[in-house]
């Protein structure tokens, strides 16, 4: 699934976009890929944590992206190791969202809503689609969302994708989420409401991994190289944390199975801690 990331300069509703990313303007073919590292065979990637994403060396000259700008709001047609959970997941168990009282919170959900972001192609649905099983939530993908219900508001050329009707999504899922225990699995999250979401989680994979991923995906030219550029840049991540209390957004490498397992036993010890704290 394409989308636009965009990296707002402070929290946003439903209306008002915020200043879009600045990204460096050409990067070659090597950098997009990661020079050097193996090449992944599809699916998740051979290495268990990401590294830093190779950067060009010198001043970076600054171009305004208007693909990547534009990305978050298409659909395209088609941590630490161990299990424990770590200390800040652990204190983020038992707040509240933003703005609402935690006793009438705690009375309305009996269990947590979980927002997964990141990047086309960086594992959301898999990871996703197994939380839900394993925690007894509901699932919801807003890309086969909006697809279901139509909730676009035109049609992108460039990018041959229909774009989203955020307002729309939003009133589509508010009933869901006053209830709780929802997962919720989209690649941008600024039109939210940030009380939603009791946490955050943004998926993070390496260059090399992502580009074979997203190239198994039919993705070429353009919107290869600016879903890429949005990874290395961390667009979603910094979108994130502009959009949410900063102690409830957690970024979680994956790469391979053994990263999926992982990030959902963290993930299960904070549902189970937040269940304890809440109900």
């Amino acid at each position: 699934m394409l989308g636009r990331p965009r990296c707002p300069a402070g929290p946003r509703r439903r209306s008002g976009a915020g200043p879009g990313t600045w990204c460096p303007g050409t990067l070659c073919a090597s950098m997009l890929r990661g020079k050097g590292e193996p090449r992944c065979s599809g699916g998740l990637g051979e290495r268990s944590a990401p590294r830093s994403a190779p950067v060009p060396a010198g001043p970076r000259p600054l171009t305004r992206r208007r693909g990547v700008l534009r990305l978050r709001r298409l659909l395209a047609v088609r941590a630490a190791p161990g299990s424990a959970v770590t200390p800040s997941l652990r204190a983020a168990a038992g707040k509240a969202p933003a703005h609402v009282c935690p006793r009438r919170r705690a009375a309305a959900m009996r269990r947590p809503n979980v927002l997964i972001t990141g990047t086309p192609g960086v594992g959301k649905t898999t990871l996703g689609k197994e939380l839900a099983s394993r925690a007894g939530l509901s699932y919801v993908n807003v890309g086969d969302l909006a697809r279901e219900g139509e909730l676009y508001e035109g049609f992108d050329e460039e990018y041959g994708c229909p774009i989203l009707d955020e307002d729309r999504v939003v009133d589509e899922l508010e009933d869901r989420m006053s209830e709780g225990g929802v997962v919720v699995d989209y690649h941008g999250c600024d039109f939210f409401p940030e009380r939603w979401f009791h946490i955050v989680f943004v998926l993070r994979t390496e260059n090399s991994c992502l580009y074979d991923r997203l190239e198994s995906r039919g993705y070429t030219g353009k919107k290869l190289q600016d879903n890429i550029q949005c990874e290395i840049f961390q667009t979603l991540y910094e979108e994130a944390v502009s959009s949410y209390k900063k102690e409830i957004v957690h970024q979680l490498p994956s790469n391979t199975p053994e990263d999926l397992e992982r990030n959902l036993d963290q993930i299960m010890q904070w549902i189970e801690q937040w269940m304890k704290d809440n109900n």
